[in-house]
Formats: structure tokens, C-alpha cells, sequence
């Protein structure tokens, strides 16, 4: 009764005190303090007692509200834990400190840095304050406890960086103290480090991933993967069944729980798998065989695909999505050739694997044997002089080796068909190896089956004796299975005839003969038409006889090609259709048909041919063809005109006795070129093909494009085309031009009196063999000209222009006062600007300069001086060059142009041409 007593004491105080607390009016926790706001008129915490450490509150009030805060440091945070004693000091001052601080007024933890652990749990650590308070194992929400690593109780223990035993766990998860404050944390986010594909799988390696599938979300290329193709999850790994039939680069990223990852790409590549070879002296078309050749349907308008084998280009490429064609071109025979890395390469998509290419590389992609006699099927197979056979490693000799010209089909009849292998081996290059795998084969009889179905012996030979008994079969290429029938023609069932009922069908076909356990592949060919011979008949018809019962129904299907001149017969002649009977065909000879041989196709197979000889038909020659300079082209109209038959052809000139090189045009029209000369029209005989024709030959009139005029020499030149040594006569406007001069075909000359057509709009009139041509046009003075170009040189390449003697002397004569006035004011300015001393200008100097002068001046110009301007008086060029330079002048200007007037020192003779004004300041 009395401890029951006690115990309502103590609960009824514990109320008591919980009540006096009820009007705590805010809180706020920092890592720097631990702050509580009160009634002014409310009990407050004054201190807590830790086992190593007090915490004391300094408290300040107002008429309403007493604010109480404790100080934190990092020492004494490392120190609040444990039981936690609190002293309560009443409004009055009364303090009591024996009860323990209630779990509801325990400060909020702060976690600091943010808790992020990694999905798949471990020793993890977290990092904060007041974060033990009342626990002493932490615990995620409903239940899930979390232990601390350590002893709390221990000194050594550092309470605001706890390592705790996370199990792992994935998406949000929460956890909560005795105060019932809540942490929701999520996990580390995922990363994909590594990303592979293989076998139709996509294996990807990284951290955080859930290591539940309902956790995760898979998206590729912006889809979200159904979740029954992730076949496995964990947290460091994930696999999804995932196939991509096209070379592409896709975008691969992870959500777990509900965190996404990095995005990566993963690249399905082109995958080469065989390459066949051609000849490098005559390239060809390369096939390569593998997958993802091609990119999505989706992309193909955008992207670029190219195929480099070695350092060459493959062109011209074609595609699927297992097959792709290229052409190579022939390459230099000093470049390597052998063992050339295969790239193919799709928008910036490469294989990786590697395939190598060899150029006239042999290959064997088949072994048949039809008729005991053995064909490879393959490339680069060599031809008939340079390939050998190698039959179980012995180099075969004496064989009758037969190889097409496409070099993809040898085959040779050995001594005898045995079990072995064989390799070609052509200029030293060696095919793969292929076997023989068993002595048996056959013969048949007919070789070649009709179209419309026939019954077929075969002799099958070196049959193993337990199969004696047995049915044959032949398998055809359409899986059609033929039964044979023994025919009883021998009692040696090791070599035994059976007859077989081959249907109705074309062209070739590869079979399977077997009996027990031996077989062997094969091949027949049906029967094809039969051309006999052909020739041109009436009504320019060309006919052939042949055997062609079989085939009537076939042609009348469209199944039938005739083939000749190297196109297909089409039935478009009015009034002469094709005839195709039993044993006749004929079709129209066209005009664009020359000689040539005439074929049947027919399911892919090619009758043996028959030749048909046209001749070329002349019909006309150009009768009346203008010539240049240098000849011209006669054209000669016909039909049947073939390149084969006129690149080697000419016409003849029997006027002169001379052939002339023809060259083809079209099927029509042929050109024969003749280096005649003008300018007087000619007649010539000519023949071509036993024609013959008179061509009257005329050539172009003259042809007039420019015109220039030297106003010194008066000789005008006349550029254009068609000129000729025998001119009649050259007109500028109304004058006549005389001593007319050829100097080429583009170009001659002759004299005028330069005043009257100088800058002048004129008609250039030139006559040749009585043959006018001309053009209106504005006459140029080229001494200008060319005196501008050349002060433009003298400026860049300081080059004097040399002027004539005499018209210099008649200058000076005319112009000396001007030019002594010129020197002298040059004189002075340059004294100025310098400051030179007065004794530079003494009296002596400016006489010595003024006789200097007067003497070059009163020289006299010769009569000749008028007609001639092209000599240099040197001496009075030195006298003023002596002079100036005796003066020390500074350097002279950029010459200025003789169109525009200058007072620069005077450098030639050309200067004083320039108009002076006075009173300029220089």
C-alpha cells in the first residue's frame, strides 16, 4: 500500500512536470545551440547533465515569452549521450535536477552530410548531431533496425560520425527516433560504369542498381523495356534479353528506385563476316557478307555509309541488312594487295572485328562433280595457264584445266575421283582448302534434259557396298526429291545405272544424288535453242535457222531474250514483227545494228552464239563544210555504223592522194577530220566505204576582235582569227591601212596616219581571198598604254623607260626654262626642309647648275628626231640626275602616273612631259 502510494507520488510529479512543459511555445535545434522558448511564466530547463558534460542554458525573457539557449560545441557534441539528467528551475528560481530529460523534449538529430548509403548496404557512416539521443540502435521505419558500430558507452566512440551496419535496401526509407522525428533518406544514385552486348543480350556493370525488378525501369532509346526481358538484377549487375538487327547508337540509362542513372551509349556495330576477292589489275565488285550492313530504315536518308578496304575506297555501294556490294577499282601493282583491313562504316559507326581482304585471293566456296568431272566453284580461280591444283598436297600436272573469264568457275577431270582435298593455287596465292568427301559420283544420260520434262539414266559410280540395295534419290534445288529406278543393266551394284523422271523446267540446276549414305552434288542444264546459221534476208530482215520447237511457249511468255548488237530485240518495227517458229527467226535489221553475233536467253543461260556480218551503209557526205585555219571535219551520213568497225577506218582523198582518220559519232554519223589550208576555197575527190563524192571546202571569212594603235609609230594591230598571209586589203572606217605585215593567224598589222583614228569609234574592215570581216570598234593609243603599264613597273620594279634620243633633244629645247624652274624650286624646298646652311646656295653652285643647263639646252634636235622615239640621249639624262643628286636631295616620291600632273624630282626625261603649274606648293 505504501509503495503504491510512492508510485501515484512520483507519477502524479512526472504529470506535473510534463504539464508544466505543455506551454513550451517553439524550439529550434543548430550545431552550434540547442534553443527552447517558454512562457514567461513556465518551469525552463536550466542544464543538462550528461555522463562527461553539462550543458547550461543562459535564458532571457520578456512580459511573454523566456528564451532559453544552450551552447554546443563539437567536444560537447561528441559527449550527449547516454542517460540525459535535466534541471528544471522554476519562474522563482527554484531549481530541481533529479529527473530524467523526457524523450519528447530530446533536440531533433541533424544528419550532415546528406545519408545516401549504397543500395547493396555495408559499413556505412553517417554524419551529424544529437543523433543517439535515447537510442542506442537506429530504426527504419516500420521496424527494421540498424546497428552502431562500436560501444556508445565508450569514450573513444565519436557519437556525430557513427558507422552503422546498413543491410541495403533501395528506394526511400525512413528512419525515426524516440522524439518521433522522421529522416527520409534514399540511396546512392545508380551508375552504369561498363556496357556490353552480346548473344542477344545487353550485360551492364556499375553500383546502386535495386536488386528488385519491380524496383527498376530499363529505358533504351527513350523506351521503357517490358520488365520480362530483365533476366537479372542485382546491385552491381543487370542483364536484359535485347536484339538489334541494324548498326545503330542507343541511348541506355537506369531508374532504381526511382533514382536515374547516367545515360551511356552502347554502339551495335557492323559485323563482317566474309569477303570475297577480285583481281587488282581489274578490280571488280566486292561482296560482304555479315549482319547489321545497313542502318534503321528510319535513318537510311541521313546517313553515310563507306567502305575502305586497306587504304582504297570500295564505291558504288548497294545494300541489305546481310550483303552489301561495293565496286573497287583497279589499283597500282607496287601497292600492297594482300591481307588489307576490311572497314565498313555507317554515319560514325565502325566494325571492330576484323576481316581481311586479299586482292586475286583463289577461293572455293563449292565442290560439284557432274559427268566424273570436278568443278570448283568460287573466285579469283585464276585462269587457264596460272592456276594449278593441288589434290591432297601433290601438285597436279597434266591437267586440262578450264577457267571462265569471270575467274569464278575451274574445272579440270582428275585420274581419278577419290576421297581428298584441294587447293588452286594461282601465282603463288592459295585458295582455302576443300574436300572430297567420298569416291562416289555419277553420270547421266542426256547431259542437257529437255524443258518439257525427260526420263534421265545416271551411272552412279564407287557405291559402298552396303548401300547396294538402296533406293537413289536426287534432290533438287526446289526440294523436289526424284526416286530412282534400277534399270537391271548390270549385276555390278558398285557402278549401277537407275533411270530418273527429271520435270519440266529451264537453266540450270544444282542437285543432291544420294544412295545410303553416299552422295554427292551435281549440277544439269535443260536443253536451250539451238541457232544454226543467220544471214540478211529480203526486206532488210535478219534470219536465222535453228532448232527452237521447245521454246515457242516460253517466247510467247516473255521468257525468251534475243540478244544482238549488244541490246535486247524489242517488237517495234511497223509492218515487220518478230517471227520465233519451230525452226526460223527473223526480226528487222535497224539502222543502229552493225555486225555482230546474235544470242538467245533463256532462264539465265546463254545459247551459243552465231555471228552476223552488216556492213556500214553511207548514204551522204556533207558536200559543202567550212574550214578553219587548221582544217575542219567532214561528216558522213550512213547507218549500221558501229565504234568496232570505224575506229580503224579512214576516208580517202584521191585529189591528193591522202587518208584521213575517222572517228564514230553515233550509229548514223561518222567524223573524218582534214588538215587542210586555207584561205582558197578547194573541190577534193574523196571516197569512204566505195563511195565516192566531190566536197567543195570553204573557210571562214576573217574574224576581227580587237584593235590597237601605236601613236609614235602609227602601226596598228589588229588581233581576231582567220587570218591569212593573202590579204586584199584592210580598212579603218573610210582609210585604207598599207604596209600590211601577217603575223599569224590571230594576228597581223599595218600603218595609218595615227591622228585619224586614235580614241575614234571605227569599223575594222580586213578582205582575205575575197572573204570580208570586220567590227566597229574604239581605237587605243598602246603607247599609253603600255607607258602606263610600264610606270607601273618603275614604281614596283624601279626600271628607267627608255625614250628616244632625238624626241628628249627636242623636248629640253622646247621646255628648258620650264625645267631650269622646276630644278631650282625643287632646290629651295629641299633646302628648307633639311635646313641646310645659305652656303649651299653660294652664287657658284646655282651658276655652275645654270650653265650645266643652258649648255645640255642649246644643243640642237637632229631632223630625224620627229620619226624616231625609241633612242635614249643619255648624257642629258646624266647632266640632271648629277645635278639634283649634287644636292643631296631626300628621296623622291612615289612616280605618279603620266596622266596626272606632279612636281616630283625629275627622274628621266619623261618627267618634263608633264604639264607644270605654278605657284603649287611642293
Amino acid at each position: 500500500m505504501k509503495n503504491l502510494l510512492l508510485f501515484l507520488i512520483f507519477f502524479s510529479f512526472i504529470i506535473a512536470i510534463d504539464c508544466q512543459f505543455e506551454i513550451i511555445k517553439g524550439s529550434n535545434f543548430t550545431k552550434d545551440s540547442i534553443t527552447y522558448v517558454y512562457d514567461v511564466n513556465s518551469n525552463f530547463f536550466s542544464k543538462w547533465e550528461f555522463t562527461d558534460v553539462d550543458l547550461l542554458f543562459s535564458c532571457s525573457n520578456n512580459t511573454i515569452t523566456r528564451t532559453c539557449v544552450g551552447q554546443v560545441n563539437d567536444t560537447m557534441a561528441k559527449k550527449f549521450k547516454g542517460q540525459i539528467l535535466n534541471c528544471i528551475t522554476t519562474p522563482t528560481g527554484n531549481s530541481d535536477c533529479n529527473s530524467f530529460l523526457w524523450k519528447n523534449y530530446y533536440p531533433n538529430p541533424i544528419i550532415d552530410p546528406e545519408f545516401t548509403p549504397p543500395t547493396k548496404g555495408g559499413l556505412v557512416n553517417m554524419q551529424g548531431y544529437y543523433l543517439v539521443f535515447g537510442i542506442t540502435k537506429f530504426t527504419i521505419l516500420p521496424s527494421t533496425k540498424v546497428s552502431i558500430i562500436g560501444d556508445l558507452d565508450s569514450s573513444s566512440i565519436d557519437i556525430t560520425n557513427l558507422t552503422l551496419d546498413y543491410k541495403g535496401g533501395c528506394g526511400q526509407r525512413t528512419f525515426t527516433w524516440p522524439n518521433n522525428f522522421n529522416y527520409t533518406f534514399n540511396h546512392q544514385k545508380p551508375n552504369i560504369s561498363s556496357i556490353k552486348q552480346t548473344n542477344g543480350k545487353i550485360i551492364a556493370t556499375g553500383s546502386n542498381f535495386c536488386n528488385s525488378i519491380d524496383s527498376i525501369d530499363i529505358i533504351i532509346d527513350g523506351i521503357k523495356i517490358d520488365k520480362s526481358n530483365i533476366t537479372s538484377i542485382d546491385h552491381e549487375i543487370f542483364e536484359i534479353s535485347y536484339s538489334q538487327l541494324y548498326c545503330k547508337s542507343l541511348s541506355l540509362y537506369i531508374v532504381s528506385g526511382g533514382l536515374e542513372s547516367n545515360h551511356v551509349q552502347i554502339e551495335y556495330k557492323p559485323i563482317l563476316e566474309h569477303v570475297n576477292s577480285v583481281s587488282k589489275n581489274s578490280g571488280g565488285l566486292i561482296t560482304i557478307t555479315g549482319s547489321r550492313l545497313s542502318p534503321p530504315p528510319s535513318l537510311l536518308t541521313n546517313s553515310t555509309i563507306k567502305v575502305n578496304i586497306g587504304t582504297f575506297d570500295c564505291k558504288n555501294i548497294s545494300f541489305t541488312n546481310q550483303q552489301l556490294i561495293c565496286n573497287i577499282n583497279p589499283i597500282p601493282s607496287n601497292s600492297k594487295s594482300v591481307n588489307l583491313t576490311v572497314v565498313l562504316t555507317i554515319g560514325s559507326i565502325s566494325n571492330d572485328n576484323e576481316l581481311l581482304f586479299s586482292f586475286d585471293q583463289p577461293s572455293i566456296n563449292q565442290i560439284l562433280i557432274p559427268q566424273g568431272e570436278i568443278k570448283l566453284i568460287g573466285y579469283c580461280l585464276g585462269t587457264n595457264e596460272t592456276s594449278q591444283i593441288y589434290i591432297d598436297n601433290i601438285l597436279q600436272t597434266n591437267l586440262n584445266i578450264s577457267v571462265n573469264n569471270e575467274q569464278t568457275i575451274l574445272s579440270f577431270k582428275p585420274n581419278k575421283i577419290i576421297k581428298s582435298t584441294i587447293v588452286v593455287s594461282v601465282n603463288g596465292l592459295k585458295s582455302n582448302i576443300a574436300e572430297i568427301l567420298s569416291p562416289f559420283f555419277s553420270k547421266q544420260y542426256p547431259i542437257t534434259p529437255s524443258v518439257n520434262g525427260q526420263i534421265v539414266n545416271y551411272t552412279l559410280y564407287n557405291i559402298n557396298p552396303s548401300n547396294f540395295n538402296l533406293t537413289p534419290i536426287i534432290t533438287l534445288q526446289d526440294k523436289t526429291i526424284i526416286n530412282g529406278i534400277d534399270i537391271k543393266n548390270s549385276t555390278d551394284y558398285s557402278t549401277h545405272t537407275y533411270s530418273f523422271s527429271i520435270p519440266k523446267g529451264c537453266g540450270r540446276n544444282e542437285f543432291l544424288i544420294s544412295i545410303g549414305n553416299d552422295t554427292n552434288h551435281s549440277e544439269f542444264f535443260y536443253n536451250l535453242p539451238i541457232i544454226n546459221n543467220c544471214s540478211i534476208g529480203v526486206n532488210e530482215m535478219i534470219e536465222c535457222n535453228g532448232e527452237f520447237n521447245d521454246f515457242i511457249n516460253y517466247y510467247q511468255s516473255g521468257g525468251i531474250k534475243i540478244i544482238f548488237s549488244n541490246s535486247i530485240i524489242v517488237d517495234n518495227v511497223p509492218k515487220k514483227p518478230i517471227n520465233f517458229t519451230n525452226n526460223f527467226i527473223s526480226f528487222p535489221l535497224k539502222p543502229e545494228y552493225g555486225s555482230s553475233e546474235i544470242i538467245i536467253e533463256f532462264c539465265g543461260q546463254y545459247s551459243l552464239p552465231v555471228k552476223v556480218d552488216i556492213s556500214p551503209t553511207v548514204d551522204n557526205f556533207e558536200t559543202k563544210p567550212i574550214f578553219n585555219t587548221t582544217g575542219g571535219s567532214i561528216l558522213i551520213k550512213g547507218k549500221n555504223f558501229i565504234n568496232e568497225t570505224i575506229e580503224n577506218s579512214y576516208l580517202h582523198c584521191i585529189t591528193n592522194n591522202q587518208d584521213y582518220n575517222c572517228t564514230f559519232f553515233n550509229f548514223s554519223t561518222i567524223s573524218c577530220y582534214m588538215n587542210i589550208s586555207g584561205p582558197d576555197d578547194q573541190t577534193y575527190q574523196v571516197i569512204f566505204n566505195k563511195k565516192q563524192e566531190n566536197i567543195s571546202i570553204s573557210f571562214y571569212p576573217p574574224m576581227v576582235l580587237n584593235s590597237t594603235i601605236s601613236k609614235s609609230t602609227g602601226y596598228l594591230t589588229i588581233t581576231g582569227n582567220e587570218f591569212y598571209k593573202k590579204i586584199d586589203n584592210i580598212s579603218i572606217g573610210n582609210d585604207s591601212c598599207s604596209k600590211i605585215n601577217f603575223i599569224n593567224s590571230t594576228c597581223l598589222t599595218c600603218f595609218i596616219e595615227p591622228s585619224k583614228v586614235i580614241d575614234k569609234l571605227l569599223y575594222v574592215n580586213i578582205t582575205i581571198n575575197g572573204k570580208s570581216g570586220g567590227k566597229k570598234l574604239l581605237i587605243y593609243n598602246q603607247d599609253l598604254i603600255f607607258s602606263n603599264n610600264n610606270n607601273t613597273e618603275k614604281n614596283d620594279n624601279e626600271n628607267n623607260l627608255q625614250i628616244s634620243k632625238n624626241d628628249k633633244k627636242g623636248f629640253i629645247e622646247k621646255n628648258g626654262w620650264v625645267i631650269a624652274i622646276i630644278v631650282f624650286g625643287v632646290i629651295l624646298v629641299i633646302g628648307f626642309i633639311l635646313n641646310i646652311k645659305f652656303k649651299l646656295y653660294s652664287k657658284t653652285s646655282r651658276i655652275l647648275l645654270k650653265n650645266r643647263i643652258k649648255k645640255s639646252f642649246k644643243k640642237k634636235p637632229s631632223k630625224k628626231s620627229s620619226n624616231n622615239n625609241n633612242s635614249v640621249n643619255q648624257s642629258n639624262d646624266n647632266i640632271l640626275h648629277s645635278s639634283i643628286e649634287s644636292l643631296s636631295s631626300p628621296p623622291p616620291p612615289p612616280p605618279q602616273s603620266r596622266l596626272q600632273p606632279s612636281l616630283s624630282p625629275i627622274n628621266s626625261i619623261d618627267d618634263f612631259d608633264l604639264p607644270l603649274t605654278f605657284g603649287q606648293s611642293v
